[in-house]
């Protein structure tokens, strides 16, 4: 939990910055309430960064979304008849589901779920999965199939009936971009992800972006707009390649995911390179970034 700051601190903090990273919402200004919300987020997202589990991803007009997938006989046989292109529906103002062709096997996977907010599941008697953007109580004929991990308020947001596509997520790895972040001498390497965001981001290297340090976490520049139907995160991790629309601004992070808090934020890959070389960019410094060659 942050701690709060006095009326002064505060202050300054704002004036800080405003007149640095011009996001608008920064970690350094935010309540105890908005920590304590990113602690409860983080804690869930990192759960599923490092888990080995599967993920598939979800496309439609409005975006992107991204499930981390259960390791049971369910979501394994999902999983195995990807990719495809169904129609969503709103069910009840609670869900969005998703009335699958083909029967789902559901040999020894658990039975029986009282699912949260994010939580993906299949209702056995319709072979329907079923996605909630709201919470729902215990249904003794729902198999687990796993949680959405980002873009659950873009999945939220379609209307009465849309198409997605279905597609594993790991499919998409060879697709991965390397680029270079050099100042001076100093050499960073990243891998952009396979999304719209990524693509635009990409399509406009190479470039020299006037960069600023921010707060012993993150370097950023203004950039021209990209699209959003990227993975939103409800916050950073250190490493993370990102976009803020807001800015609109390319940022990454290097620090202070503990107890920073920067909402609004679409993921657009990772830094693979040390994350100490940031230490020796200085404050303003000018950053080539282009494809790896």
């Amino acid at each position: 939990m942050k701690k709060f700051f006095t009326i002064m601190s505060f202050a300054v903090a704002i004036i800080a910055a405003m007149a640095g990273c011009s996001f608008g919402s920064q970690g350094g200004t935010g309540s105890s309430d908005a920590a304590e919300e990113k602690n409860n987020m983080e804690a869930e997202t990192k759960q599923t960064i490092s888990d080995g589990k599967h993920r598939i991803k979800l496309t439609f007009d409005g975006g992107e979304a991204v499930v981390v997938l259960e390791d049971n006989a369910a979501a394994r046989d999902l999983m195995a008849k990807l990719p495809m292109t169904q129609t969503f529906e709103d069910f009840n103002a609670i869900e969005k589901i998703c009335r699958l062709p083909d029967k789902i096997v559901i040999d020894g996977a658990p039975m029986g779920v009282d699912p949260d907010v994010g939580d993906v599941t299949l209702y056995v008697p319709w072979n329907t999965l079923v996605f909630y953007y709201k919470d729902y109580g215990y249904n003794k004929d729902l198999v687990p199939i796993g949680h959405i991990e980002s873009g659950l308020d873009k999945l939220k947001a379609m209307g009465d009936k849309f198409t997605v596509k279905m597609e594993k997520l790991a499919e998409n790895a060879a697709g991965k971009t390397k680029i270079t972040l050099t100042a001076g001498d100093t050499v960073i390497e990243a891998e952009l992800d396979d999304n719209e965001t990524s693509k635009d981001f990409i399509a406009s290297l190479p470039i020299t972006l006037p960069m600023k340090r921010y707060d012993d976490r993150e370097y950023y520049g203004h950039i021209a707009k990209l699209s959003e139907n990227g993975p939103s995160i409800p916050d950073f991790f250190n490493g993370d390649v990102t976009y803020h629309p807001g800015g609109p601004s390319f940022a990454v992070f290097f620090g202070r995911e503990e107890d920073s808090y920067q909402p609004g934020l679409i993921r657009m890959g990772r830094i693979t390179s040390d994350l100490s070389l940031f230490g020796k960019l200085g404050e303003s410094p000018a950053v080539r970034i282009e494809v790896k060659k």
